[in-house]
C-alpha cells in the first residue's frame, strides 16, 4: 500500500493515507525565493584584507587551538595562518557537504528519482534548494581562493572522503532495507542541525567583512531549508511502519555524530603546515578538543534536530534512547527538558 508524505509516495505496511500538500506549508517557506534567495540577489562577496585593523580571517572563538598556550607563544604570522586554514577547512567542508551530501539527494527529489513519487510543488522547492546549495559551494570555494591569493597563505589539501565514508557506512544497512531512505535522513539531519558558525560569524565584527557576508548569505538561505526538511521529516516519519522507524532511528546517532564531529585531522594538518613539530601538534589538538567539551558542543548544535526526533516519538522506540545516550548526544534526564 502507499501513503503520501510531504508529496512523497512511500510503500508502507498499512492502508492508504493521503495528506494534502497545502497542509505542509511549503508554499510559505519559499514564497519570495526569486526575490530573496542569495543565488538570485546577492552580489559576489569580495575579500579585503582587514588584518591591519585588528580583524581575523575567521572567528577565534570557533578555533579552540588558537587559545592553547603553545599557540599563544607562537609568532602572530603562525596564528594568522592557523586562522586562515580554519576558514579554509570550514569553507571547503561546506562546499563538499552541499555538493556531495545535500545535493546528491536533493537533486534526486527534484528529478523524482529518489525511489519515491514526489509531487510537483515539492520537486520545485527541491530545485530551489539545489540552486541555493550549489551557490553556497561556489561562494565558499571563491572565498578560499580570494583569501589564499590575497594573503599568500596557501590552502592545504582537503578530503571530505572520511566524513562521506562514515555517513554512508551509517546508512548502508538501512539502504539495503529501504533504498533511498538513508540519504533522505542524511539530508534531514544536516539541514536541521544549527551550528554556532552560521549564527555567530556574521555578528562577529572581529572577523573580516567578506567572510562575514558569505556566512550571512548562507545562513539566510539555510533558515528556509531547515523549515523545509523539518516538515519533510514530519510526513516521512509518519508514513513509515514501526519496524522501518526502528531501523531508521538506529542510524540517527551516527549520522548526527558524522555531521558534527570536528575534523581534528585538518586541525593537526594546519599545525603541521606551520612547522609545528608532530608531537606538539598532537598535544595541542588533544588538549584543545577534550572529548566531553566536543560532545557538549555537538549536543548544543543538535538540540533542534533531537527535539524533532523526540516530537515524533523516536526515543520511545526500543533501544533508541540508549543508543543516543551511548553516543553522548543526550543526557537522559534532559531529554524532555525545554530547549
Amino acid at each position: 500500500m502507499y501513503a503520501s508524505a510531504y508529496g512523497i509516495t512511500l510503500k508502507v505496511n498499512g492502508p492508504t493515507r493521503t495528506h494534502a500538500e497545502d497542509s505542509m506549508g511549503h508554499h510559505d517557506i519559499f514564497q519570495g525565493w526569486y526575490e530573496r534567495a542569495g543565488v538570485r540577489v546577492s552580489a559576489r562577496r569580495l575579500f579585503h584584507d582587514e588584518r591591519d585593523d585588528g580583524k581575523w580571517l575567521f572567528s577565534p572563538a570557533l578555533l579552540p587551538h588558537l587559545e592553547h598556550e603553545a599557540v599563544q607563544a607562537m609568532p602572530a604570522s603562525v596564528r594568522d595562518a592557523l586562522a586562515a586554514r580554519g576558514l579554509y577547512e570550514y569553507m571547503n567542508r561546506t562546499a563538499h557537504l552541499e555538493a556531495k551530501v545535500v545535493n546528491r539527494t536533493t537533486h534526486r527529489i527534484a528529478l523524482d528519482e529518489a525511489g519515491f513519487a514526489v509531487a510537483g510543488p515539492i520537486r520545485m522547492d527541491a530545485w530551489k534548494i539545489y540552486c541555493d546549495e550549489a551557490f553556497h559551494s561556489l561562494m565558499s570555494f571563491d572565498m578560499v581562493q580570494q583569501v589564499a591569493r590575497e594573503t599568500g597563505i596557501p590552502d592545504i589539501p582537503y578530503s571530505f572522503d572520511p566524513v562521506l565514508d562514515r555517513l554512508d557506512a551509517a546508512k548502508a544497512e538501512l539502504d539495503r532495507l529501504r533504498p533511498g531512505l538513508g540519504g533522505l535522513l542524511q539530508v534531514v539531519v544536516f539541514e536541521t542541525l544549527v551550528t554556532s558558525i552560521l549564527g555567530d560569524v556574521p555578528r562577529d565584527r572581529s572577523v573580516v567583512t567578506g567572510v562575514r557576508e558569505v556566512v550571512a548569505d548562507h545562513a539566510r538561505d539555510e533558515a528556509r531549508h531547515h523549515a523545509f526538511f523539518a516538515l519533510f521529516f514530519n510526513r516521512l516519519w509518519g508514513a513509515l511502519s514501526v519496524p522501518d522507524r526502528a531501523a531508521a532511528a538506529r542510524v540517527l546517532p551516527e549520522l548526527v555524530l558524522a555531521c558534527l564531529e570536528p575534523d581534528l585531522r585538518m586541525v593537526k594538518a594546519a599545525l603541521l603546515a606551520s612547522d609545528v613539530p608532530p608531537a606538539t601538534a598532537a598535544r595541542i589538538v588533544a588538549e584543545s578538543y577534550p572529548r566531553q567539551e566536543v560532545l557538549a558542543n555537538m549536543r548544543r548544535a543538535a538540540r533542534q534536530t533531537l527535539r524533532l526526533f523526540a516530537d515524533h516519538d523516536a526515543f520511545d522506540l526500543p533501544g533508541v534512547e540508549e543508543s543516543f545516550t551511548e553516543a553522548g548526544l543526550i543526557v537522559p534526564e534532559r531529554l524532555h527538558a525545554a530547549p
